[in-house]
């Protein structure tokens, strides 16, 4: 008999404790992903309000000083700017024409014709940098400045040092940088532009053809598709609108719940609630948080 008793007591203590565990599990979860609104901390199952010193900002469940100041224990203290110099978060930056030298900034020396990049310089366009100088680049007829060097306007090419027009452009095409291309619909067989033969129900796009949206291409034609109920043509196929499934070849509405809405062929729930067993049910929403999908925060 009392063997039985231990026996009945070891039971009934296993399934207290897999009981609790269960609920402990379950209460971890529903807290699991949360945060607290901005201005807030966590502190167990509350938002609670943050500290913040002057010249600072909330962000998250902390905070960070503002720019210009630079975080001194649980203050933020400004921070020392030299001449030309801006804030840069918790630090500083030379204004542009400047660079750093020890705890100031000096201005950079810029030669005729530069222009100043941070803390050095470069040339302007249609200069190069020759020594300490920027010299102007020699640019021959048809031809334009790029940087520190020249290129060929289009309709022309490079030979040697000139720029050369392109000759025998043949009918249908145009001038495409130092060499030609064939117009839309044409293409390109030899030194000549032939046009494509375009069958029913398609479209020239460069130097091919595709078939117009809701039909597909077969041996050289464009066949139109079947597009079931509540679907529309993408492409060479189809696609259910929304609130609908693709069941074989045929489009079949779904069952939405109560507060939720269809997301293409299935459905979410809206925002404050969370699906549990093929229904939406309100999720619990502490003071000073909010409802972001499924969680709070």
């Amino acid at each position: 008999m009392n063997m039985i008793r231990l026996s009945l007591a070891l039971i009934l203590c296993c399934c207290h404790w897999a009981v609790a565990a269960t609920a402990a599990e379950n209460n971890s979860k529903l807290h699991l992903n949360w945060s607290c609104d901005n201005e807030y901390r966590k502190q167990g199952d509350q938002c609670v309000e943050i500290e913040l010193p002057d010249n600072a900002y909330a962000s998250g469940e902390s905070w960070t000083c503002d720019n210009g100041y630079r975080q001194q224990g649980n203050s933020c203290v400004a921070i020392e700017l030299p001449e030309h110099a801006y804030a840069s978060g918790p630090g500083w930056s030379c204004d542009r024409g400047y660079r750093q030298q020890g705890n100031g900034c000096m201005a950079v020396e810029l030669p005729d014709n530069a222009d100043s990049n941070g803390a050095t310089w470069s040339c302007e366009n249609g200069y190069r940098q020759q020594d300490k100088q920027c010299v102007e680049v020699e640019i021959p007829d048809n031809a334009y400045a790029e940087g520190s060097s020249w290129a060929c306007e289009n309709g022309y090419r490079q030979q040697d040092n000139q720029c050369v027009a392109v000759d025998n452009l043949p009918d249908n095409a145009y001038a495409s940088g130092p060499n030609w291309s064939c117009e839309s619909g044409y293409s390109k067989q030899q030194n000549q532009c032939v046009a494509l033969e375009l069958p029913d129900n398609s479209y020239a796009s460069g130097e091919m053809w595709f078939c117009d949206n809701g039909y597909r291409k077969q041996t050289g034609e464009c066949l139109e598709i079947e597009v079931p109920d509540n679907a529309y043509a993408a492409g060479a196929s189809w696609y259910c609108e929304n609130g609908y499934r693709q069941q074989g070849n045929s489009c079949v509405a779904i069952e939405v719940p109560d507060n939720a809405y269809a997301a293409g062929p299935g459905w979410s729930c809206e925002n404050g609630y969370r699906r549990n067993q093929g229904q939406c049910e309100a999720i619990a929403i502490p003071d000073n948080a909010s409802a972001n999908g499924i969680n709070w925060f």
